[in-house]
């Protein structure tokens, strides 16, 4: 940065006589004088000569020379104490997250920016690291939508910085459309990048450009006193952030377990539950310092196992077990039980109680698997399994581990094929208006259509598509099918506007930073009223992920869409958490629908959702009608509206029209 140093002004001794500006075409900052005799006064008194207006313009312009040059002095005063603080910041023993923090927003506060994020340099461009929000600058939804986006962008190497349409629009929302880029420097090149977010523009002569390349190459220090850590951690065998044996160490150690000829042996393969979702909604930042927390209660929970071997962090979010003298298969699921009841409770990280668990698939080295590779499959293979079973589950490998393994591959690229092919369609089942018989709406209900004859149902590629991420695009096509939808039943039906439709939606549809805006675009679109659409989420799902979804859920509930909770009274939800969620409707889960003509539980608890729903001023859903008398019981408990196999089996768009004839448009 080029420091700039106003002039010095130099003057002799003031002379006994009065001075007066020298209008002799001096530049504006020279001062000259010249003595002059003065005139006497009626009292002998002296008097100033009078100052011409070209004199007074100077002394103006001299005196805004001054105040410029005086302010330029305590900008550069400014810079040189960030630039000073930053250096000392970089320079100190502590941890490199907290060095980058502490860095990023005393430069965010000094150049005016409310949100800095910070990325990484990987072989696919820059990934996120981490972002700083300035406490006292206007937050709420749209600085969380900010962070959300910023979180799930991966720059572009050749990009400059420059944030993308998806970023762009939330910086605008949230008040902050100037995006500075700081380039962090190490070795000679460029291994990271922080953006800075503001709210105002950049003067012709801001200074920001030198000073945050003096910065960069601070924080490059800051960087390489990691990356320096980490290589010699993995010098010596060790994983940088917990400091557990990294996978190399680990596979060394399970190679010597497998030569050593004994079969008392077992490997197990811990994946945490949901943590991509706790990472991309929390910041990486929040998702290391989880690792690490789970590291230490994974430790304190083996120290006394004398079975225990080794620990070890595999990567991401995966951590490997070594046990050894087992007596039998119960000790090593013993050992598994006690590892899951370690991370049971809530952890506590920077405030946030965060709720996890693990998926524990075990290998036994009895299987006959001699090398380490087929060893960590066999594990990994056996925590699928567990994570099949409902997550937070202990699976064991078998042989049968290896058919489903192909068999999971096969569907995954199958559904790949069928997104590409639209053969994701949807079914629609009526739901309808218990008081007057006629259909209130429809369920969209999605179905693959994987050949002419071959439909297969939800329960056989709903978890894998949200296991693999695939559910995203899933949901896309259904909410645009739906919509197409009720634009031809406008057209087709005679009150067909009076007509709404009903589509699931995954928990993990929320990942996307821009859910609720691709939502209204598409609804926009289609030029359909939002009253006519509501969401349907798993009351476990919503509950699970409270904070993320309502956010999202309001946006949405405000545009006008309604938010319904599906399989209500499964989820063990609260009542408190009910009445903070933007919600229009309760689904009564069929599981009490089933039983309210031979149990009087299932009436008692109908009753009690009916009763919360009105209290809560919500409709409510009976989903799971079957017979006559199912729907006799539910019109007379008060129930408004109701869906089940009694009115009609979920048919494809052709058969809606003879459903309409049947029961006529509420």
């Amino acid at each position: 940065m080029t420091l700039f140093l106003p002039g010095t002004l130099s003057a002799e001794p003031l002379a006994s006589e009065p001075l007066v500006w020298a209008d002799t075409g001096e530049r504006r900052t020279g001062l000259s004088y010249q003595k002059k005799s003065p005139a006497p006064t009626s009292k002998g008194s002296l008097t100033a000569p009078a100052r011409t207006s070209t004199s007074r313009r100077r002394i103006a312009g001299l005196e805004s020379d001054l105040a410029s040059s005086k302010a330029e002095l305590e900008r550069e005063r400014e810079c040189r104490r960030l630039i000073d603080a930053v250096s000392q910041t970089a320079s100190a023993a502590m941890a490199t997250d907290d060095a980058l923090v502490l860095v990023l927003e005393a430069t965010s506060r000094s150049i005016g920016a409310q949100f800095c994020a910070f990325y990484r340099r990987e072989a696919q461009g820059f990934v996120h690291w981490l972002d700083v929000a300035i406490e006292d600058a206007a937050s709420g939804k749209t600085m969380a939508r900010l962070a959300s986006a910023c979180r799930h962008t991966i720059v572009r190497i050749d990009a400059e910085g420059a944030p993308d349409a998806i970023r762009q629009a939330a910086a605008e929302a949230a008040g902050l459309p100037i995006v500075t880029a700081m380039q962090v420097c190490a070795g000679g090149e460029v291994v990271a990048l922080a953006q800075f977010f503001r709210p105002g523009r950049i003067s012709a002569e801001d200074e920001l450009p030198a000073i945050l390349s003096q910065i960069g190459l601070q924080i490059g220090h800051i960087v390489e006193r990691y990356d320096a850590k980490a290589a010699l951690l993995a010098e010596g065998g060790h994983d940088a952030l917990t400091c557990l044996p990294n996978r190399a160490a680990f596979t060394r150690r399970l190679e010597v377990a497998l030569n050593s000829g004994r079969h008392d042996k077992a490997l197990l393969f811990i994946d945490l539950d949901r943590f991509k979702l706790i990472n991309d909604s929390l910041g990486h930042v929040v998702g290391d310092r989880l690792l690490q927390e789970i590291a230490r209660r994974f430790e304190a929970a083996l120290r006394d196992e004398p079975t225990f071997v080794m620990l070890g962090r595999f990567g991401g979010d995966e951590f490997t077990v070594l046990l050894r003298n087992l007596d039998d298969r119960e000790a090593a699921m013993g050992v598994a039980r006690r590892l899951q009841a370690s991370i049971a409770g809530p952890i506590m990280i920077d405030q946030a109680s965060i709720h996890t668990s693990a998926s524990i698939g075990i290998a036994f080295l009895e299987e006959g698997l001699t090398e380490v590779n087929d060893v960590v499959r066999a594990a990994d293979l056996a925590m699928y399994r567990a994570k099949s079973d409902g997550r937070a589950s202990i699976g064991q490998y078998d042989d049968t581990l290896q058919k489903v393994a192909r068999q999971r591959l096969a569907l995954e690229n199958a559904m790949r094929g069928a997104i590409a092919g639209r053969q994701f369609r949807c079914h629609y089942q009526p739901i309808v208006c218990l008081r007057t018989g006629r259909i209130q709406s429809f369920e969209g209900l999605v179905r693959w259509h994987n050949g002419p004859d071959t439909i297969v149902p939800p329960a056989e590629f709903i978890q894998v598509a949200e296991e693999t991420g695939l559910i995203v695009s899933i949901g896309s096509l259904v909410m645009e099918e739906c919509l197409q939808t009720l634009c031809r039943w406008d057209e087709e039906f005679e009150d067909g506007h009076r007509l709404g439709v009903s589509i699931n939606v995954s928990p993990f549809q929320f990942l996307d930073p821009c859910f609720e805006e691709r939502i209204i675009d598409t609804i926009r679109a289609a030029r359909i009223d939002p009253r006519r659409v509501t969401l349907e989420i798993t009351e476990s799902g919503m509950i699970r992920y409270s904070n993320r979804v309502a956010s999202f859920l309001r946006t949405l509930q405000a545009f006008g869409v309604g938010i319904s909770i599906d399989d209500f009274g499964t989820g063990y939800s609260s009542l408190s958490a009910l009445h903070t969620l933007p919600l229009d409707r309760l689904k009564i889960d069929k599981a009490f629908v089933a039983n309210l003509s031979i149990a009087s539980h299932g009436r008692q608890v109908i009753r009690t959702i009916l009763d919360l729903s009105r209290n809560l001023g919500l409709d409510a859903v009976a989903e799971g009608v079957e017979t006559a008398q199912a729907e006799r019981m539910l019109r007379n408990m008060g129930c408004s509206l109701a869906q089940g196999y009694y009115y009609s089996r979920p048919v494809p768009l052709t058969g809606v029209a003879a459903l309409i004839d049947r029961y006529g448009i509420l």
